[in-house]
């Protein structure tokens, strides 16, 4: 049983997660990563340039969000 919970934290294989990493992150999503107020995380993006959109919602690269 401890083997499974185990592979399930070394694993990121839900689509959820695998989104967020291959084609970016939503400000809430940043503002929970870098745990910082969406506002300023919108403040600090403010001038990236989305690199997509996920159910008609902005998605910004997140080593672009990071370098902000």
């Amino acid at each position: 049983m401890a083997t499974k919970a185990k592979d399930q934290l070394e694993r990121s294989d839900d689509p959820e997660t695998t989104a967020i990493i291959y084609e970016g992150a939503t400000i809430r999503q940043l503002a929970i990563m870098f745990k910082m107020d969406n506002k300023v995380v919108m403040q600090k993006c403010s001038s990236l340039v989305p690199v997509g959109s996920r159910r008609g919602t902005a998605v910004y690269s997140i080593p672009e969000a990071a370098a902000r």
